[in-house]
């Protein structure tokens, strides 16, 4: 704040910083001060290595117009840095007043604009290089799944889409009421088809019981409701616990085999659960991988589905009766994929989209086979 007089004079506190700090830092180039209404700049040369020849120059620069009316009338100190010329360009600008240089008598127009040399800076412009062993393109076409209107900032919306088993990507485009547009990351979904007379993984038993009490029967539904299997197959599904609230003490208390890959099958060890019934989830959005399997020989399997990105994941067993272990397992791409981790826990799963702007929101579908992905060194 407080360090050259608008003399170009230091008092006791900024000499010392001269003295111990400047003087010896052969890094130190430019201070900037204010605290005194004016404008001025002092150089001053420095010889580091005691060779009797100044190594570097060190620009001292005062900058304050509080002086003038209105707190300064909007004048900032703008540094322009012209590599074609080699030199830094220190300019004074009002953007309220759209006015270089104020013509207050106080103030030197020599200390309002003036130019520093990069060699005096010992500043020496070089050409950066970005390399990336991966990069992703996503064909966006214009097929609509549905549309949305109205949707209030921060909530969740969804639409229905009747889409034939398969593969497919998607996105979300949301316009706010002032024109404003934005596309949300192009996610994956796999449809399967539908299994069983119910389209549900668990059929209901069917047909009649004997005597006076009806059979169970009847076909399960979509989310696997109905009597259930007669060798005790569980007839609802497992409500997944958060990352955050597991046992630390059932880490690893299951364990998968081998390496874990998108759209392959796993094993996963399930010691002490033998005739159990149990499902698989994977985080950190929860992903059911598997349904009601069980545990035959003290192992299950499942498979990772292709709209499981790489990276780092939670792995969770789950018997009726809630968590039996979990562990922490790296999903590996498919075989070609490129893959970016930036340090953060891969998203699972296809949760509704938040909207951060109300407005319209449409649904995008993208076919897979339009989506490219290069893998290539630049």
């Amino acid at each position: 704040h407080e360090y050259m007089l608008t003399t170009g004079g230091l008092g006791p506190i900024p000499q010392q910083i001269y003295d111990e700090v400047i003087a010896t830092n052969p890094n130190v180039r430019m201070v900037f001060s204010g605290h005194y209404h004016d404008a001025y700049t002092r150089i001053d040369g420095f010889d580091d290595d005691g060779d009797g020849t100044d190594d570097r120059q060190v620009y001292q620069i005062l900058f304050d117009y509080q002086g003038l009316p209105e707190g300064g009338l909007g004048y900032l100190r703008l540094l322009h840095f012209d590599n074609e010329n080699q030199q830094i360009i220190a300019r004074t600008y009002s953007p309220s007043l759209d006015d270089y240089d104020a013509d207050d008598p106080s103030l030197d127009p020599e200390h309002q604009e003036f130019t520093m040399p990069y060699a005096a800076l010992g500043i020496q412009p070089a050409q950066k290089v970005l390399r990336t062993d991966g990069v992703r393109v996503d064909i966006l076409t214009s097929h609509e799944i549905g549309a949305v209107s109205d949707v209030e900032s921060g909530a969740t919306t969804s639409v229905t889409w009747d889409a034939a088993p398969g593969e497919y990507g998607w996105y979300a485009s949301s316009v706010d009421p002032f024109g404003a547009a934005a596309d949300s990351e192009v996610r994956t979904l796999t449809v399967l088809a539908a299994s069983g007379p119910g389209g549900g993984d668990n059929p209901g038993d069917g047909g009649s019981g004997g005597g006076d009490n009806p059979g169970g029967g009847g076909s399960g539904d979509g989310d696997g409701s109905g009597s259930g299997d007669s060798d005790g197959r569980p007839t609802e599904n497992t409500v997944p616990v958060s990352v955050a609230d597991l046992d630390p003490s059932l880490e690893g208390a299951i364990a998968p085999s081998g390496t874990l890959r998108v759209g392959d099958p796993i094993t996963i060890s399930v010691p002490g659960h033998d005739g159990e019934w149990v499902q698989v989830w994977l985080h950190s959005t929860p992903t059911l991988i598997s349904g009601w399997t069980k545990v035959a020989g003290g192992t299950v399997t499942a498979t990772v589905p292709a709209s499981v990105p790489a990276g780092t994941h939670t792995l969770v067993v789950q018997n009726s009766s809630g968590v039996i272990g979990w562990a922490t397992v790296t999903v590996e791409g498919a075989a070609g994929q490129a893959v970016i981790s930036d340090g953060v826990m891969a998203q699972t799963g296809a949760d509704g989209l938040p909207l951060g702007i109300a407005g319209a929101l449409a649904l995008v579908a993208i076919l897979v086979g339009a989506g490219i992905l290069v893998r290539r060194r630049i």
